[in-house]
């Protein structure tokens, strides 16, 4: 007869082994695949289940040739279902936390590299710059070298994950944001992240407003001029692309993102804060909470009683 301890600890691995099968279920029902009739192309069928109709066109009509990267194997918007399915099978170390949570390791990194951070210095963007120890500059040829090692790593995949997402949730001011990454974990992340478009909306996404290149799992060149390490943080304002190197850190994408936002928006009138807000149901009162990153402003949501 097992005693509580052991009851317990049974029970938690039958409540862990069963979630773990739901979500594998899952995963196998938006996995299935079949022929169009008419060109013979992989579809994936529609996921009833979320409700979902991304699946309906062709896997080999989506690539990012125009942005130099050549792997026909492009996976854009993946549901966190299929994106645990391919963490466990393509990466050794992925595995699933008792409560369902994708587990998942950046590596020698497990926080932000602000010193590594760099700024295209551009006659357009220089003055609204504050240059310091934390923004530094860089010459755009060193972006573009920076740029070209992201791409050439990249390039030797054999799949890619795209996410396409809103920075910003007015349709009037929001950024739409192009993530490029090797990891399933870094697209969940984005996925997480940022606001998540409709199937109407993605149908018609378009160009990207910025786009990030995130080839952290690769070193960058501690050589090139402006650089000076193995981790590479890389901003271009004009180019409106991210290029990240010598990190798998996911948090270097939302910061990315924040300071773009961060940098456009009061040139279109729009003050940014960085802050956490809630609304009270009833009357609409809203409440900001300030503070730094890690300082529990979201926390601190939970426990506000109107």
């Amino acid at each position: 007869m097992l005693d509580a301890k052991a009851a317990i600890q049974l029970h938690k691995s039958f409540v862990a082994g069963w979630h773990f099968y739901q979500l594998w279920m899952q995963a196998v029902e938006t996995s299935v695949r079949y022929l169009d009739p008419s060109t013979g192309s992989a579809l994936r069928l529609r996921d009833t289940s979320a409700g979902m109709n991304l699946w309906k066109c062709p896997m080999n009509r989506f690539d990012l040739k125009d942005l130099g990267l050549t792997v026909a194997e492009v996976h854009r918007n993946l549901p966190p279902s299929v994106l645990y399915e391919h963490a466990i099978r393509y990466e050794r170390d992925s595995t699933i936390a008792e409560n369902g949570a994708l587990v998942a390791y950046s590596g020698e990194k497990t926080g932000r590299s602000p010193k590594d951070k760099r700024i295209v210095q551009n006659a357009a963007s220089e003055k609204d710059v504050w240059w310091g120890a934390i923004n530094l500059p860089i010459a755009p040829d060193t972006f573009a070298i920076v740029r070209e090692r992201a791409l050439d790593y990249l390039n030797i995949y054999e799949r890619l994950y795209c996410f396409d997402g809103f920075a910003g949730s007015d349709p009037e001011y929001r950024i739409k944001i192009r993530v490029i990454c090797s990891r399933p974990y870094h697209a969940l992340f984005m996925h997480n992240m940022l606001i998540r478009p409709t199937p109407d909306e993605l149908a018609s996404f378009g160009k990207p407003d910025f786009v990030i290149y995130n080839a952290g799992a690769f070193p960058a060149n501690r050589l090139t001029a402006g650089v000076g390490s193995k981790t590479s943080i890389s901003l271009s304002l004009e180019d409106r692309e991210l290029v990240i190197l010598g990190t798998e850190y996911a948090g270097e994408m939302k910061k990315g993102v924040f300071t773009v936002v961060n940098y456009f928006a009061p040139k279109r009138g729009i003050l940014p804060m960085h802050c956490s807000a809630t609304a009270d149901k009833e009357s609409g009162r809203s409440s900001l909470l300030f503070g730094l990153s890690g300082t529990g402003t979201e926390s601190e949501i939970a426990e506000i009683v109107f």
